[in-house]
């Protein structure tokens, strides 16, 4: 443990927190479409912060990635792959796409180094890492599930929707179609912040927020878990 731990600076920090996804903290920053409410997601801090635990926000590498909040590169690959899904160059286009998820996931290992590093030295420090957070339905930051980037549209189009639908999409549409295109499996990021923390020894809990469950009941159920913690 440092010689400066947290025991020692003689003031009002409690010496422990959590690490949350991104949009857990403001909605502001999903996928176009999806956002379940206006800012941060309702009801789900105040338990946590009347027991005095700390909260930091992960970083959003889809919004360092695919072209900012909007997901600009992402809705400029949606057109082609709707032309294309179902004919004979799609396995093709799916290609292209796989070469562009590779970079992005070298982003998510970056960003999730980079917390890793935050976590040991917090660690060494004295201070207690109750758990992490996550977003579970993202393909960044799903925990035990995920949306597949590269077959969304492909999907969406089978159910019957023309291609303005998935540019400019809308929530009511989403929240009928998204959760069941979800897989099981982590998120890009997330898939590379728990083998970082494997590989360096770490254990840390990983909750995981339903968005499109009973916003109460995933509250209850979450602040339940971490208070056990």
């Amino acid at each position: 443990m440092s010689s400066r731990d947290s025991s020692s600076f003689h003031d009002k920090r409690g010496g422990k927190f959590i690490y949350v996804s991104s949009c857990l903290l403001n909605q502001n920053r999903r996928f176009p479409g999806i956002a379940v409410s206006e800012g941060a997601i309702p009801g789900l801090f105040e338990e946590i912060m009347r027991n005095g635990i700390g909260i930091e926000q992960l970083p959003c590498p889809e919004c360092l990635g695919w072209g900012g909040i909007s997901r600009d590169s992402v809705f400029r690959f949606i057109p082609i792959f709707y032309r294309y899904s179902g004919s004979r160059l799609y396995p093709l286009i799916k290609a292209m796409g796989r070469v562009w998820l590779y970079k992005y996931r070298r982003l998510c290992k970056r960003r999730a180094h980079e917390i890793v590093r935050d976590i040991k030295s917090a660690r060494s420090s004295g201070y207690r890492i109750l758990s992490i957070i996550a977003m579970n339905d993202s393909p960044t930051c799903g925990a035990t599930r995920k949306l597949s980037i590269l077959d969304m549209v492909a999907n969406l189009k089978e159910r019957g929707l023309r291609v303005k639908d998935i540019e400019c999409p809308q929530f009511d549409m989403m929240r009928k179609h998204l959760p069941n295109l979800l897989v099981a499996g982590q998120g890009h990021f997330m898939s590379e912040l728990i083998n970082g923390l494997k590989q360096n020894g770490i254990v840390i809990p990983v909750l995981a927020y339903d968005p499109w469950s009973d916003p109460q009941k995933e509250t209850d159920r979450l602040t339940e878990a971490l208070l056990e913690l």
